[in-house]
């Protein structure tokens, strides 16, 4: 994969783990505590892919 795909990966990762931070902080808000559960476990979820895909492509930029 080319450079600019990671990179794209990586912003489309992020903007899902923030919208899933974002609509689990409201759910919670509103004392829906089951579905601000799966909000937030799936913000974890995209944080890591975020990370494990940065981890990959500076690793292979630098080979």
């Amino acid at each position: 994969m080319s450079k600019k795909s990671f990179t794209f990966i990586e912003v489309i990762w992020l903007l899902v783990g923030l919208a899933s931070l974002v609509l689990g902080i409201k759910a919670g808000l509103e004392n829906r505590t089951d579905n601000s559960l799966m909000f937030f476990i799936f913000t974890a979820i995209a944080v890591t892919m975020y990370a494990l895909r940065r981890y990959m492509r500076k690793n292979d930029s630098s080979s």
